[in-house]
């Protein structure tokens, strides 16, 4: 499918159409356009914010826990392996009952060497897929090419055979149950959140943006929008802390047919779902003008959070003269609606923010003129600098995450959102080391190898029986099939892609290990 056609097929799911949802609210608690009224720039210059308070560890010793594979370990706990191995072997199983002919008309299939993937394996398995984010390459078999300049370390750690055989059945949710559209992926999200809560308290500060994974396949949940960077992928909407960009939460984003409660828009419900733990907590939540709205912003007031947030003029609430008023370069004008503040100013161009914190104090910044080609002098609003400054928690946090994420053209959607959510945890593992246990020094590449000599270490994939069997080093995959030397003796019929390399005969993978102990090693 070409793009053209891939734009017209996705353009229910097109970003802007959502930025017209406005949330429904009780017209009691609505702001009104018309209680708006200009206040001057020396009314409100007390302290802008409160009570402000640092991230700080929860449930756990730090004097014990100190070292990276530690911290790791609190992320990445033996039931989250536990999970990936038992789903992956019940996946197996699923496959072989829905497909009882499959082996017997595939002689030759890797399938047949089949072992259970223990947790040691898995710790291993992710480990070369952390791995494989460091050494990335455009194509994944490339990892195993015979070209010295293309392949690469991974070729060391496991064989070519045994990534694909469970690259391909690896699985973390139980097919039969999944009933809802984002099910494969569902549960183990909410174990991850529910781990990264219990681990961390955030500071004062939450910024709430999205997401964009990167995926062209065949999914209900992509969005395409051109705007950005990634133009095509899966949309997570996502909650992290300011300070340190620790992910706190994210939602999936199922398109059109994404549940909203009852009474309220995609956006309302998406907002008060990410801040569901946070109510009555004095904290200060930024956003973008996607989600800001004052009605919204009324609510989560009246539910103990402060809120920052740029805002575009079509909002319902905003009067005509809000709309209207056209401050100079460099000017700022301020009005007020109960708790609820709009601040507007013209840098290069207007940039408009609503607050339900009253402060109209200004203060005098550097800017480059491009004009003049020097450094100037401009007023600039308190409450716009403390949104540039801690807005950036989500955008750091993903800058963080795809430095050395494992890259590959995933077929299906969930796998897409499984690696993200692994790079997800390792950063914010990474996050947590480098914040509580001082861990500046050590920078996140560092870290990383640190971490997947850890997990590399549980399972060697080159000693293993799987490997013997199927990837020898004794015989090499030809492109023609022809009839097994060993099964013609005996009058069977059989045919193999293996060739032995001493003697140039093909051998069906039942025949190897005698025909190599017999007739090369014996």
């Amino acid at each position: 499918m070409d793009l053209e056609n891939l734009k017209e097929n996705f353009n229910d799911s097109y970003d802007e159409d959502l930025f017209d949802l406005e949330e429904e609210i009780d017209d009691n608690n609505q702001i009104s356009k018309d209680d708006w009224i200009k206040i001057s720039q020396d009314e409100y210059i007390d302290s802008l914010f409160e009570n402000v308070f640092d991230p700080s560890a929860k449930m756990i010793n730090l004097q014990e826990n100190n070292s990276p594979t530690k911290i790791f370990e609190l992320f990445f706990p033996d039931r989250f392996f536990n999970t990936i191995s038992e789903q992956t072997n019940l996946y197996f199983l699923q496959f072989k009952n829905a497909n009882p002919n499959y082996l017997k008309e595939n002689q030759s299939s890797h399938l047949h060497y089949w072992q259970d993937l223990s947790i040691e394996k898995a710790k291993s398995f992710i480990g070369i897929i952390f791995l494989m984010g460091i050494n990335s390459r455009d194509c994944l078999e490339d990892h195993w090419s015979n070209d010295e300049l293309l392949n690469s370390i991974i070729s060391k750690y496991i064989s070519r055979s045994n990534f694909f055989l469970y690259w391909r059945f690896l699985h973390i949710s139980d097919n039969s149950k999944n009933s809802k559209k984002i099910g494969k992926v569902e549960e183990f999200s909410k174990h991850l959140i529910q781990n990264w809560n219990n681990l961390y308290d955030p500071g004062k500060f939450l910024a709430l943006d999205e997401t964009t994974i990167g995926f062209k396949g065949n999914s209900e949940f992509i969005q395409y929008n051109k705007k950005k960077p990634t133009r095509y992928g899966i949309k997570l909407f996502s909650l992290a802390d300011s300070k340190t960009s620790y992910m706190l939460n994210f939602i999936l984003y199922q398109g059109r047919s994404h549940p909203k409660k009852e009474g309220l828009g995609l956006v309302d419900t998406v907002v008060r779902d990410l801040l569901t733990n946070y109510k009555n907590s004095n904290h200060c939540v930024f956003m973008d003008s996607y989600y800001t709205s004052p009605n919204l912003f009324h609510d989560l007031f009246k539910n103990g959070l402060e809120c920052v947030g740029t805002v575009q003029n079509n909002r319902r609430a905003i009067s005509e003269n809000m709309k209207r008023s056209e401050p100079e370069n460099g000017q700022t004008i301020f009005y007020k609606n109960k708790e609820i503040q709009y601040t507007t100013w013209k840098s290069r161009k207007r940039v408009n923010v609503l607050s339900t914190l009253i402060n109209t104090e200004v203060k005098e910044i550097d800017y480059f003129d491009r004009k003049e080609k020097m450094i100037s002098k401009k007023n600039k609003p308190l409450i716009i600098s403390h949104y540039s400054k801690f807005m950036k928690g989500v955008d750091t946090h993903n800058q963080i995450s795809i430095n050395y994420s494992f890259s590959t053209h995933h077929r299906k959607w969930w796998r897409c959102v499984f690696i993200r959510m692994l790079e997800m945890n390792l950063v914010n593992s990474y996050i947590y080391y480098k914040t509580f246990i001082g861990g500046s020094e050590l920078s996140h590449k560092e870290y990383r190898i640190i971490i997947i000599k850890y997990l590399l270490s549980f399972f060697n994939w080159k000693k293993s029986t799987v490997n013997t069997l199927i990837d020898t080093k004794d015989f090499f995959i030809i492109g023609k099939k022809l009839r097994c030397k060993l099964c013609y003796k005996n009058k069977i019929r059989k045919e193999s892609y293996f060739q032995c390399k001493f003697c140039s005969k093909n051998i069906c993978m039942e025949c190897q290990i005698n025909h190599t102990l017999n007739e090369h090693i014996g």
